[in-house]
């Protein structure tokens, strides 16, 4: 399976994602848990190379708590993993805001 996405500007390479082999299993979205495990899930996610399952996780983390900069943090870094620059920057200038109001 191959998942290309691109930027805004287009101009970042497509993202690649493999299928699991048969031996793997298959991660999951939780959406059923609350926020704090969520964000504990789409990290360990995020580690195990599953970045679309965390990015899932942080931006659902994010809708139901907006107003905490982690969650944007988190999200960033996944898009930005994905090699979505552009949006990965829109959550990190969340951050900055959600920080500076502070």
């Amino acid at each position: 399976m191959e998942l290309l996405t691109k930027s805004r500007t287009g101009t970042d390479p497509p993202v690649s994602i493999a299928e699991p082999a048969d031996s793997e299993p298959i991660q999951t979205v939780c959406s059923d848990l609350p926020v704090p495990e969520r964000i504990t899930h789409g990290i360990r996610q995020y580690a195990s190379g599953n970045i679309l399952v965390a990015l899932w996780d942080f931006l659902e983390a994010a809708s139901e708590d907006p107003r905490n900069p982690l969650n944007h943090y988190l999200c960033g870094l996944a898009l930005q993993a994905l090699g979505l620059n552009l949006e990965a920057r829109d959550e990190w200038e969340k951050v900055l805001g959600l920080t500076r109001s502070n």
